[in-house]
């Protein structure tokens, strides 16, 4: 294993630029901003790297250029500022009120954005806000909003000039350490616990490296990370330091590290010892509440980390932990207790769902509403209760109790509608994520308007969001956005709209993929290529969905790591929309080539990723049976194994009522009576799957008796 990640670390290749500056630091020639410039100047320039990264040849900010230039009048730059500009890698600018009134700070931005570096302009805000304290020119940045360093001071008053400054300095040189992470290629939340490590005390930590690189950094990183036991050695007589390293290794460097293939299972096999580790040091607090409820926090972000490489069992295991040791505190307490108990229920029972486990979902989705709303008087329990809300709602649908589903939205959105803070950006994303969701119950219950309704207010919201504060998470929600919109208009046989809306998603998505290398932008885009496929091959357009599931497949293939059952599992089932595409054309030769590449991938991992997956497995080899091998007593054999794992799937009661039909099992009318149900939207599929199935010459001789009893004439 260790050998996989040393060769995925060497894949990695970094261009090192020369450059005679690496920071440009643009600044008002007023009082307090001449001040503040001053002091990153010092800063950026006297800031050494921690030893664990400088051996290692990683470099910091070596050189900064500090314009004493402003010439009011000037209708141009000097060539002193040009020559600076064109040779610098990071242009920071302070942000203040007396900004916006400099012409000349706003020519040195829109030259540096002339250079193509505009992903590389870092806005110090130390007063005021985004309208009043940013240039023109860095408004038009439309993800400056990644790299705001907000400095601004809290809780001291600023006729108190001297308290003032010294918070403001502090403040400076903290949100400067983004702009170091950024040249050493590290990740921020690793610098910093290093060098809150190195200030709590010199602890030998000890490696080797050999070239300048964030791949070289990442394998620094690996090794402090698998070598998590020399931490473990001095945390009682350091705790502080070794905390803040643990934190890091735990919860940061496993996203990082995801990104290199082949570290997955690695990554998992060491994450619970370093929590075991924090746990450790959190049992000497003599407070036992304040250690569970701290344990259960790292266990439900040991969860997320579980999740995000696609290890569910692992996963779902940490929130079960969680949830059992907060719920003493619940029982015996309130407040903060009742908040982190209702969340910690709301991550079980999302999880649960997602699996496929949705009985048990229902269960721990509605003990969570009802905490929360016990004690509504916690910081941001109206959102925490909002999100139970969304979630208890999307296991609903799942099970395809749309109408339940729709109830309890419509409730969310009035909900979050009469707080008080409604226009705020995280009440805005609540209600945004509502009206999705509405928006896709409705239309599986083909309610095309209101579906259109809803889904009008999701993208409406995210323009509002991205048009008040341009950052690529809220590029990301307005593309969701019109992806939603683009599948909604689809269902409802508005083609030309659903092309539109395809096209914008697409195209945004495309922006966040490109813009820098990034896993689960390339990922979006790839569904976005999918869902436009699969919005193409219901309009009739077979070979154009083809084409689009050809590039969504691309791109999958590319960023699929070996050690990722979850990605194998999406790609596995990519390749089963490719082949019902080709069935749909009536070509059985590429329709089961497609499928025997499903099915090959999804075997091997399907165990593993649990029973939901499993099950979707099984019903796609029953449907192999049927289809291809024409063997129907086999397809319901296997079909009915899929629906004992999964009872509740639609999938797998498709695949067995499809078995039955042409085992000439007469039960076949009762499974196609209990999947038309659940909305007009399962009626279209099966009237389709059977048109198809005739063609290729399947026959039963109880198809008209479900015709009628299903009467598809409706």
């Amino acid at each position: 294993m260790g050998e996989k990640l040393s060769e995925g670390i060497s894949n990695l290749k970094h261009k090192e630029e020369a450059w005679t500056y690496d920071a440009f630091i643009s600044y008002r020639h007023k009082e307090l901003d001449s001040k503040v410039a001053g002091a990153a100047l010092s800063f950026l320039e006297s800031y050494s790297l921690p030893k664990q990264l400088s051996q290692s040849g990683i470099t910091g900010i070596e050189r900064v250029f500090r314009d004493t230039e402003e010439l009011a009048v000037s209708r141009i730059l000097s060539d002193t500022i040009v020559e600076a500009l064109e040779n610098t890698r990071f242009l920071v600018v302070i942000c203040s009120t007396d900004l916006p009134d400099s012409s000349w700070c706003d020519k040195e931005v829109a030259s540096f954005i002339e250079l193509g570096r505009s992903q590389n302009v870092y806005a110090l805000l130390v007063n005021g806000d985004r309208e009043n304290s940013f240039l023109p020119s860095l408004k038009k940045i439309p993800d400056i909003g990644d790299r705001l360093l907000d400095a601004r001071v809290e809780g001291v008053d600023p006729s108190d000039k001297t308290n003032y400054e010294k918070k403001l300095i502090s403040n400076v040189k903290r949100e400067l350490m983004r702009v170091v992470s950024d040249k050493a290629d590290c990740p921020f939340e690793v610098l910093t616990a290093l060098d809150t490590q190195r200030r709590h005390r010199n602890t030998a930590v000890r490696f080797t490296a050999s070239a300048v690189s964030f791949a070289i950094f990442l394998a620094v990183a690996a090794g402090l990370w698998l070598g998590a036991s020399s931490f473990r050695d001095t945390a009682q007589s350091e705790q502080a330091a070794s905390m803040d390293m643990l934190y890091a290794l735990t919860y940061t460097l496993p996203e990082d590290l995801a990104e290199i293939s082949g570290t997955g299972r690695l990554i998992s096999d060491t994450l619970r010892q370093n929590v075991a580790d924090i746990d450790a040091i959190l049992s000497m607090a003599k407070n036992p509440d304040l250690v569970a409820l701290q344990k259960a926090e790292n266990l439900m972000k040991l969860a997320g980390v579980y999740n995000t490489l696609g290890d569910t069992e692992s996963a779902i295991s940490s929130d079960r932990e969680a949830v059992s040791l907060l719920k003493p505190a619940f029982e015996t307490g309130g407040g903060k207790e009742t908040f982190s108990y209702a969340k910690s229920l709301t991550a079980l029972g999302s999880r649960l769902s997602e699996s496929g486990s949705f009985d048990e979902a229902k269960t721990v989705l509605t003990e969570a509403v009802s905490v929360q709303r016990s004690d509504s008087t916690a910081a941001g329990a109206a959102l925490n209760l909002a999100a139970c809300y969304q979630n208890q709602a999307a296991n609903l649908s799942r099970m395809g109790q749309y109408d339940e589903a729709i109830e309890i939205l419509l409730f969310c959105a009035e909900y979050l509608k009469a707080l008080p803070d409604f226009d705020s950006q995280a009440v805005q994303r609540s209600y945004m994520s509502t009206s999705q969701n509405l928006g896709t119950d409705f239309a599986m219950l083909a309610q095309y308007e209101d579906a259109a309704n809803w889904i009008a207010k999701q993208v409406d919201t995210a323009e509002a969001l991205y048009e008040d504060n341009p950052t690529r998470t809220n590029l990301s929600a307005l593309a969701a956005a019109c992806a939603s919109f683009a599948n909604t208009a689809n269902l409802a046989g508005e083609k030309a709209n659903a092309d539109a809306y395809f096209a914008r998603a697409i195209g945004y998505f495309k922006t966040l993929a490109s813009d820098r290398d990034n896993v689960a932008a390339a990922e979006a885009l790839a569904t976005a290529y999918a869902n436009y496929g699969a919005s193409l091959n219901v309009s009739g357009d077979y070979e154009g969905a083809a084409k689009y599931y050809d590039d969504a497949l691309e791109i999958r293939d590319k960023s699929a790591k070996s050690s990722d059952d979850a990605q194998t599992a999406l790609i596995a089932r990519l390749y089963y929309n490719i082949a019902e595409n080709y069935l749909d054309m009536d070509d059985l030769a590429k329709a089961r080539k497609a499928y025997d590449a499903c099915l090959e991938k999804y075997e091997p991992v399907s165990e593993a990723l649990g029973d939901y997956h499993r099950s979707e497995y099984l019903a796609r080899l029953s449907y192999y049976d049927l289809i291809f091998l024409r063997n129907p007593t086999e397809a319901q054999s296997v079909a009915e194994e899929a629906v004992a794992k999964m009872p509740d799937s639609s999938f797998a009661h498709y695949m067995l009522a499809y078995a039955m039909l042409y085992n000439e099992d007469a039960r076949a009318v009762s499974e196609f009576e209990l999947l038309t149900s659940r909305g007009q939207n399962e009626r279209d599929n099966i009237r389709e799957d059977l048109a198809m199935q005739t063609r290729i010459g399947l026959t039963s001789s109880i198809t008209a008796t479900i015709n009628v009893s299903l009467d598809f004439s409706k």
